[in-house]
């Protein structure tokens, strides 16, 4: 089985210390047997932690030791991720003393692997020319469940800058039996502390000039999965941890809050890499002196930018966090988010237009920076703010066919890090409204007395719906047909003549059209006919039930769709049974459907708004009920009587 090595890491964070006497977890008097795993604890789990512990210790301020040690059983099929092991290094900082071993049911040793069976792949996404970042992969696992894992490493980093947290519970279905995370620093190094969800005893004592820093946690019930949660961050237990002072790989410096930690980046990994060729300078400004405004020169330099440059990851550098110089990537004409943003602001800087780099965490699930907590390990991504009047003009650099100053759902809603030299900010970047995220369908179709169904299809993508097209962008045309097949819900359908067109602005908006056939749309039974109404723009599904829900009901994102559809009826066909019109308004939205018959065409007229936002736990059955009913509306047919 295949899994991504970022998917290793991110199931490795909450790993366990390795002891100091090296003996065994059986050795120590610990059961591996599965059978001593406490029954409340199997509650909702397809894994557990029998025993987690990590340890940080700080030596000075050049050099960090990690050590780590994991045991885990996997109760079935559905927690077997969880035993997959993936360990990042870079070449210089190498893993040692990795051990892993596999148990079955009653705790006898199946297997110990050996060094050479882990896979030793590159950290990079396949673009990658420059990375020494690797990482150490194995999927060990057993087609008899239980088992258990065990492994455990070693790893001295050059830097006290960018620490391990702590991840008590992993993932959601994962129980712990205990976990724990100590760090150990010199007396003379203060370390900050942000602790989020976390009930944990702790201590602190002092030894031979170390303060030791000690939590632990024993019975944590697994975690379900509730459909419509905040963000992980908002109800798993973590722990992260930062020196005052720091050094990154012989950068020293200090940060307590984000403008020390803003100040620092801009100095010491920005200054002097923004410098560009005389002839790109030259270049700047012949393309930009005639223009009238700030907007039109940074959307012909962005343009400009764009169409030169491809996004390539790029690991090296300072520990993997200093852009490429400006010149080498106008050179090259590649980079990665960094690279690329570093370009991008020099280029503007070469018009006489300020810009600033700013870190940002990626994703769907909009995860804000900790306004109380200052730290590298929030952010994953760069993108550009150029301030523009009132409004500031956002750039997302590492795609070449983004729209010029929109930000999708990767970097949309949430703060990030603004870096300049008079400090760090943290700055919000565009919310979309529920209202600006549009879906507009419309379609003219015949039916005919075989049911077959011909016809064309239009749609008008705009907001953040404007994305649900972007793999169209890389596939040709016999391959974007393919796909919108598997979307549409159009049996046995043949669509051709597909068409796209975009217009790539800070509100952007893509127009789609096709044409459509279906040999057996409709159903006949004797002598009725069946026609189902909404074929174009069905909700796919209804959330699960959850009882006694725990968390927040959370919609990252609202949108509006508005949707109509026209039907020519065939001939010797009449309407017999008419769809009731549905009128449905609650917290969460609205859903509208109507169905009007004149000259013998029948129109269909499909309206449904989801309304983003969080809503108390106790509304999540309010929500699957007002999706059920979205559900069953786009699902009506038509009963047609023949004459």
């Amino acid at each position: 089985m295949n899994l991504s090595l970022s998917r290793c890491i991110a199931l490795l964070i909450p790993l366990l210390l390795l002891l100091s006497s090296g003996r065994s977890y059986a050795q120590e008097g610990g059961q591996l047997d599965a059978g001593s795993i406490p029954p409340a604890l199997k509650a909702f789990a397809d894994a557990v932690v029998r025993e987690a512990s990590l340890t940080v210790e700080i030596k000075d301020e050049n050099e960090t030791w990690i050590t780590q040690r994991r045991v885990i059983t996997i109760l079935k099929e559905q927690g077997k991720e969880m035993g997959y092991i993936g360990i990042q290094y870079r070449k210089k900082e190498p893993i040692k003393n990795l051990t892993a071993s596999i148990y079955n049911a009653e705790g006898e040793l199946i297997h110990k692997f050996k060094t050479s069976e882990f896979e030793d792949v590159s950290v990079a996404d396949g673009f990658s020319l420059f990375d020494d970042l690797r990482g150490k992969t194995l999927a060990p696992g057993s087609n008899h469940y239980p088992y258990t894992i065990v492994y455990e490493y070693q790893q001295k980093k050059k830097q006290s800058f960018t620490l391990p947290g702590w991840y008590p519970i992993p993932d959601a279905h994962v129980a712990v039996e205990k976990s724990s995370y100590t760090l150990v620093a010199p007396e003379s190094l203060p370390v900050r502390f942000k602790m989020l969800n976390l009930k944990a005893a702790q201590r602190e004592f002092t030894e031979k000039g170390e303060h030791h820093y000690v939590w632990e946690v024993t019975g944590l019930s697994a975690v379900r999965t509730e459909p419509y949660s905040p963000p992980d961050r908002k109800y798993l237990p973590m722990l992260w941890a930062e020196p005052v002072q720091f050094s990154y790989y012989g950068i020293k410096g200090t940060i307590r809050n984000w403008q020390e930690y803003g100040r620092w980046v801009s100095i010491h990994l920005l200054q002097g890499r923004d410098e560009l060729p005389e002839q790109t300078v030259q270049k700047v400004r012949e393309m930009t002196n005639d223009l009238p405004s700030t907007e039109e020169k940074v959307r012909k330099l962005y343009a400009y930018m764009q169409s030169k440059c491809r996004y390539v990851s790029v690991q090296m550098g300072i520990g993997g966090m200093q852009p490429m110089r400006a010149e080498e990537v106008d050179r090259l004409g590649y980079g990665d988010c960094k690279g690329l943003v570093n370009y991008m602001k020099a280029l503007l800087a070469a018009a006489d237009i300020p810009a600033y780099y700013t870190e940002i965490k990626s994703g769907d699930e909009k995860q804000d920076y900790l306004e109380d907590f200052a730290s590298p390990v929030q952010g994953d991504h760069i993108i550009l703010c150029v301030p523009s009047g009132k409004d500031s003009i956002w750039l997302e650099c590492t795609d070449r066919n983004e729209p010029f100053g929109f930000l999708g759902y990767f970097t949309d809603d949430r703060y990030g890090l603004l870096c300049s030299e008079s400090g760090g900010v943290l700055v919000h970047t565009p919310t979309y409204a529920d209202t600006l995220n549009r879906r507009q369908y419309a379609a003219s179709f015949a039916l005919d007395s075989s049911c077959a169904l011909s016809g064309k299809v239009s749609a008008l993508l705009t907001g953040l719906c404007y994305e649900d097209r972007d793999f169209q962008d890389h596939l040709g045309q016999q391959d974007a047909e393919k796909q919108l097949r598997q979307m549409y819900d159009f049996p046995n359908g043949i669509i051709s003549g597909y068409g796209i067109a975009r217009e790539k602005t800070s509100r952007p908006l893509a127009k789609e059209q096709f044409d459509i056939r279906c040999d057996r749309y409709a159903t006949v039974s004797g002598d009725r006919m069946y026609l189902p109404l909404n074929s174009v723009n069905r909700l796919g599904g209804v959330p699960d039930r959850v009882y006694h829900r725990t968390r927040k009901v959370y919609i990252a994102r609202g949108f509006t769709e508005t949707d109509t559809l026209i039907y020519a009826l065939p001939a010797h066909y009449h309407p017999e049974l008419v769809p009731a019109d549905i009128d449905v308004k609650n917290a969460f939205g609205e859903y509208h459907a109507s169905c009007r018959i004149a000259d013998g065409r029948i129109t269909y007229c499909r309206n449904f708004a989801l309304r983003g936002g969080t809503y108390p736990s106790e509304s999540y059955e309010s929500l699957r009920g007002f999706m059920q009913q979205v559900y069953n509306g786009d699902r009506e047919k038509l009963i047609l009587q023949k004459e």
